[in-house]
């Protein structure tokens, strides 16, 4: 009997010791997953904001030539709509009273998270949020006559091509990343601790994302 108890501690003991093992080596491999995505992120970082670093200045004039300034209404009320006062409304989204607006908040928006105090990883999504909307904005424009003459926009053109093959190695190092670590926590075993220690996807779609910390050493 006290033969059996003790077969029975010790396969106790070695099966803890084998969870245990498992536990903490899908923790590292998660870490690794972590860190490959900071460190793509912050490698990245530096070549977005010289790809786009002419961006917030054409926004500024382009929401300019609509009479907006930092979001508020500075053009000719009988421009708009409705009353000066409702313009100047927190409650009213100015892409509303003036649709020409979309093109350009887009881009202010994902110039917003590249440039902001969110970390790498929510500046390196900001840029890509940019690069997404950047075409568009880029016709509208060029409709207007203080962009269309604008050293700025000759700027614009050769940091974009000048960062080109950067941007886009730089781009597909993120998303790769950030998809081995999602894939890495949807997938089974590894969902089981992802679930366990609270370890959720990126979410690309967040205003700011930081990555889960787990008590491991940073």
């Amino acid at each position: 009997m006290k033969k059996n108890l003790c077969l029975l501690l010790v396969l106790i003991g070695v099966t803890v010791t084998i969870v245990g093992a498992w536990y903490n080596h899908e923790l590292q491999i998660f870490y690794r997953h972590r860190q490959a995505v900071m460190q793509n992120c912050e490698n990245a970082v530096p070549i977005f904001k010289k790809r786009f670093q002419t961006i917030g200045a054409l926004v500024q004039i382009y929401e300019q030539h609509y009479g907006w300034e930092n979001g508020v209404f500075k053009g000719n009320p009988n421009n708009l709509d409705l009353s000066f006062d409702d313009a100047n409304s927190d409650d009213i989204e100015i892409t509303k009273i003036t649709p020409e607006l979309q093109n350009s908040q887009a881009v202010a928006a994902g110039l917003a998270r590249l440039t902001g105090a969110g970390g790498a990883l929510d500046n390196c999504l900001g840029a890509l949020d940019l690069n997404d909307n950047l075409e568009t904005f880029l016709e509208a424009a060029t409709n207007c006559s203080e962009i269309s003459t604008n050293a700025l926009l000759s700027q614009l053109k050769t940091d974009l091509i000048a960062t080109d093959q950067e941007s886009v190695t730089a781009s597909q190092a993120v998303n790769a990343a950030i998809e081995t670590f999602n894939n890495a926590v949807s997938r089974f075993p590894e969902s089981i601790v992802a679930k366990q220690f609270d370890i959720d996807p990126i979410d690309r779609s967040s205003g700011s994302i930081p990555l889960p910390s787990w008590g491991l050493n940073n």
